[in-house]
């Protein structure tokens, strides 16, 4: 997904964008129902030698879309052919993603890049197949 440069938008514009992101989150054509999982801690048992994640999920509605041969050769590298392009309402996470959370959308993904843009009330979020 390209960037979106919204300068220069009046609040009507912008609602009218708004909506149509939300109209398209709404068809399940696009819609993934999928868990975003935050790492919010771990920890180290220095007995044991293992370290234990500390995790909070949300269960989400996103619009999810897999990043072609095309967009990864654009990509300068950063993108693998596979990893998964999530649009998410911010409204609809209990807290702010970051790189290392995790996404279960029929397998397991790790975020590799978060942006907050299209209005500053969705995330636009890269992730990888763990």
């Amino acid at each position: 997904m390209n960037s979106v440069q919204l300068d220069g938008l009046n609040a009507h514009q912008k609602s009218a964008i708004e909506d149509g992101i939300d109209n398209i989150i709404a068809d399940t054509q696009y819609r993934a129902s999928i868990s975003y999982k935050f790492l919010t801690g771990t920890s180290y048992a220095v007995e044991t030698g293992i370290q234990t994640r500390t995790e909070t999920t949300d269960s989400v509605s996103a619009v999810r879309r897999v990043v072609s041969i095309e967009d990864a050769s654009r990509s300068g590298g950063f993108l693998q052919v596979g990893d998964r392009i999530y649009l998410i309402r911010q409204s609809d996470l209990s807290l702010t993603p970051t790189k290392n959370d995790q996404i279960t959308d029929s397998d397991a993904y790790e975020v590799i890049k978060v942006e907050g843009n299209i209005l500053s009330t969705f995330w636009e979020i890269t992730a990888r197949r763990l």
